[in-house]
């Protein structure tokens, strides 16, 4: 909980706040050079990760570029770095054109579950790291990863998942690219929450197992739009011109909770098996706007034979969205027994519930454009966008109880998702013959 709260702390900042103004000496432009320790904050009027290059950070950063933030190569937080008590987010800003093109990836949290007990007993998974992207004008065509929850400890809980956090106006067009990107790369394009860690099993006095960590959440606040120009510009339509088709933004897809720990065995001392940890939940998952179609030009200049009005651009599909099943409720510990031979002599511990699996909700489709007026009748409405493709989680799976004299009782099983919201774009209006 407290996690969730400094995270929609930085959100509430992120969308209140203005750009910061310039200081008084800005680099006017930075290229990032592998090998180099960066940390803290850079601030540059362009900031630039070149295609083909590979930026592999010890700690977090914090990126602000007063005109272009652009990532083309690689940028990621390295693994190993949480266990040096280091920042894992990235946060990404731009007072003007943020784009990634290549990848982004925070760092994964601390993780104990390589560590043999003692060592680790009692000791919670670490936090993934969460991606910010903040911009005006954000354009995803690569991939986008918060960082997986650390496992817990002996009898700890696993990490939560790192979250991806979208703040500004999404252009997934790819008639709008900006000059400087690829248009055969928006083919693929995901932004993916953190993994939960799982739970640690039962160990010494930590006899329970560990809660699994929860997957991070993916927030995408903004909406698809036409751009300015700052981005390169299709050519013009000009008169008697058909409307444009809207988009289909990237999808958004949830990361997967961890398992709960497995309960411990009973002893000769404490004969009863303990309980095994509860699976983690699955945060929804919020599909993307999509692009409106355009209103077509009129034909309405004189023309020789008079024209019919063209057809109004169709309504994208909105973006897909994806969720993942609960995680396992860890088993119940056995009741202690001498062999395998002999017989129980304390309780099975009870099996863990599962995690409840992501719910969906998905935006609406485009909005279509209007049809062209025309001198011999008026063009062809164009038709509402539909809904993307939605994958409600699944529910997890209980925890088994363990065997003893009296067996442990089974978990319950977490609830499975739902889907919410989606529905057709409005569709446009048919064009009018012009006025003689």
């Amino acid at each position: 909980m407290l996690a969730l709260l400094a995270l929609l702390a930085l959100l509430a900042l992120l969308v209140s706040s203005t750009p910061a103004a310039h200081p008084s000496v800005v680099p006017d432009t930075v290229i990032l050079v592998p090998g180099t320790n960066y940390a803290g904050r850079i601030e540059a009027d362009v900031i630039l990760v070149p295609e083909g290059v590979t930026i592999s950070l010890t700690e977090g950063i914090e990126l602000h570029a007063h005109e272009r933030l652009q990532i083309d190569g690689d940028l990621a937080v390295k693994s190993g770095s949480a266990d040096l008590g280091r920042s894992l987010d990235l946060t990404l800003i731009s007072d003007d054109v943020l784009t990634v093109t290549g990848s982004v990836r925070a760092g994964d949290g601390r993780s104990l579950g390589h560590l043999p007990p003692p060592r680790s007993v009692g000791i919670a998974g670490g936090r993934g790291g969460h991606v910010t992207l903040s911009a005006p004008d954000v354009l995803v065509v690569g991939t986008v990863r918060a960082g997986h929850g650390g496992d817990g400890g002996a009898g700890a809980p696993g990490g939560d998942g790192g979250a991806v956090i979208q703040v500004g106006e999404v252009q997934t067009d790819r008639h709008l690219l900006p000059g400087w990107v690829d248009s055969a790369k928006i083919d693929y394009s995901v932004r993916i929450s953190g993994d939960g860690g799982d739970g640690g099993d039962g160990y010494g006095a930590h006899a329970t197992g560990g809660d699994g960590g929860d997957s991070g959440a993916v927030e995408a606040h903004g909406h698809p739009r036409v751009l300015d120009g700052s981005w390169t510009s299709p050519e013009p339509l000009g008169d008697c011109g058909d409307g444009k088709t809207g988009s289909k933004p990237n999808k958004n897809e949830g990361g997967t909770p961890g398992d709960g720990g497995r309960g411990k065995d009973g002893t000769q001392a404490s004969p009863n098996g303990s309980d095994g940890g509860d699976g983690g939940d699955a945060p929804s998952v919020s599909g993307a706007r999509a692009q409106d179609g355009t209103d077509a030009t009129d034909c309405c200049a004189a023309t020789d034979p008079p024209s019919i009005g063209k057809k109004g651009g169709d309504g994208g599909e909105s973006g897909d969205a994806e969720g993942k099943a609960g995680g396992k409720g860890g088993d119940g510990g056995n009741g202690y027994r001498e062999s395998d031979e002999d017989p129980f002599v304390g309780r099975g511990g009870n099996g863990g519930d599962g995690g409840d699996g992501a719910s969906v909700t998905l935006a609406p489709g485009g909005a279509a454009g209007d049809g062209g007026d025309g001198k011999a009748g008026g063009g062809a409405a164009g038709t509402g966008g539909a809904s993307g493709a939605a994958t409600p989680g699944g529910q997890g799976k209980k925890g088994v109880g363990g065997a003893g004299v009296q067996n442990g009782i089974d978990g319950t099983s977490g609830s499975s998702g739902s889907t919410n919201g989606g529905g057709f774009g409005s569709n446009g209006v048919p064009g009018s013959t012009c006025a003689s």
